[in-house]
């Protein structure tokens, strides 16, 4: 069901809304509704990416050498398969 809202915005940023939408093909209420829904998701993702570092930071952690070399076992690693 769509509801009737009332904005009120500089004329200058309504023009340049007008200008893209009509670039893109779609209403200046289609492109208020569409943030709309961005920033709402991106609410819900934020939560799920917080779930997921929890998760992430309590795996068990690994210990390095300060200055081991990764790409050097990288390539060691990999020489025959590749031939590095």
């Amino acid at each position: 069901m769509k509801t009737r809202v009332n904005l009120t915005i500089e004329q200058d940023t309504l023009d340049k809304a007008k200008n893209y939408a009509s670039k893109i093909g779609v209403s200046i209420s289609g492109l208020v509704e569409d943030y709309l829904n961005k920033i709402t998701a991106a609410e819900q993702s934020k939560e799920i990416k917080t779930k997921l570092f929890e998760i992430v930071n309590e795996l068990p952690k690994t210990s390095y050498p300060e200055n081991y070399d990764f790409q050097k076992q990288y390539f060691e690693d990999n020489k025959e398969k590749y031939g590095f």
